[in-house]
């Protein structure tokens, strides 16, 4: 009989053990440091202990209370520590934000930024945000509000941590003329378009630059910021063509293969005024690439894309 009570209670103390562990009461605290900088932050609960929360917008939180936005500059590494009980999943976003929190460009602008959470930390670089380049909001010397969204889990519960820094442009933007950022517009819709019809992967992206046509060195810098929205990773393929981490080649060195990634360019055919006939290559092998055609016209500020022809090999 005591051997059966002992028994009992073991598996009751068991029980609440691991109840106790995955059901606190509030989300724990977080360090964010960038640069050496401790950064504040706001936290709210999405679901949590069997309550779904409706919540002010995380970033309008931070304005409202006040919380210091420093200023940090490109390239900084941000280190991101749970010191107690860190969430099973950690999923980190990127947003470009107005003077009242606001999001300002649609989803599709909104930068995934992949992260490995080990022992409760992980970390990532601040890089220049594509939207940057964008011209509608081009503002010379104004520095980007950028918004930071931590959404982490435990399980059922979940909650996102927010944090707002302010950062300077990698790429002096005025050397860009309005004629290379409507290029830089096309360039890029194209690329995306065929990655997004197939690819190799997106452990990196490849660009050929050299079929840029129209764009000087530094707008060619911003397709490659811009194209980031696809993968963190993101190379002029003259940088990384003898790469064999990043591609198979045969013996006299040429391409055979990518690893886990895409080479993009573009073939533009015809280009005047608000007119082009351009075709977007996703190349992933030498038996494995897309090469679709479009006829695009500029309309309100932005290309239309209409698919007139697709070759695969």
């Amino acid at each position: 009989m005591k051997k059966s009570i002992i028994i009992f209670m073991a598996i009751i103390i068991s029980l609440t053990g691991c109840k106790s562990q995955g059901a606190t009461n509030e989300p724990p605290e977080v360090s964010i440091n960038i640069g050496g900088k401790q950064i504040q932050y706001a936290v709210e609960k999405n679901k949590w202990n069997g309550s779904v929360y409706d919540k002010e917008d995380i970033f309008k939180t931070i304005l409202k209370k006040g919380i210091d936005i420093p200023s940090i500059e490109i390239g900084e590494t941000t280190e991101i520590e749970f010191k107690n009980n860190p969430p099973e999943q950690l999923e980190i976003y990127d947003i470009l934000l107005d003077d009242t929190g606001s999001q300002i460009y649609g989803d599709e602008m909104i930068i995934n930024i992949p992260v490995e959470l080990k022992d409760g930390k992980a970390s990532f670089e601040i890089n220049t945000h594509m939207a940057s380049y964008l011209s509608s909001l081009y503002v010379e010397d104004k520095k980007d509000i950028r918004g930071f969204k931590m959404i982490a889990s435990w399980g059922d519960n979940e909650c996102e941590y927010g944090f707002i820094i302010k950062t300077g442009k990698e790429i002096d933007r005025s050397e860009i003329s309005e004629e290379e950022r409507k290029r830089i517009d096309l360039y890029v819709d194209v690329m995306e378009a065929a990655f997004l019809e197939e690819n190799g992967g997106d452990s990196f992206l490849a660009v050929n630059l050299d079929t840029l046509e129209g764009l000087s060195d530094t707008a060619k810098e911003a397709v490659l910021e811009r194209l980031k929205s696809l993968s963190a990773n993101v190379y002029d393929i003259e940088d990384v063509k003898d790469d064999s981490a990043k591609f198979e080649m045969d013996d006299q060195k040429e391409l055979i293969k990518s690893k886990d990634g895409t080479l993009l360019w573009i073939e533009l055919e015809e280009y005047k005024d608000n007119k082009a006939t351009i075709t977007g290559v996703s190349w992933f092998g030498n038996l494995g690439a897309v090469f679709p055609k479009y006829e695009a016209s500029f309309k309100n500020d932005k290309w239309e894309l209409e698919l007139i022809s697709m070759a695969i090999s």
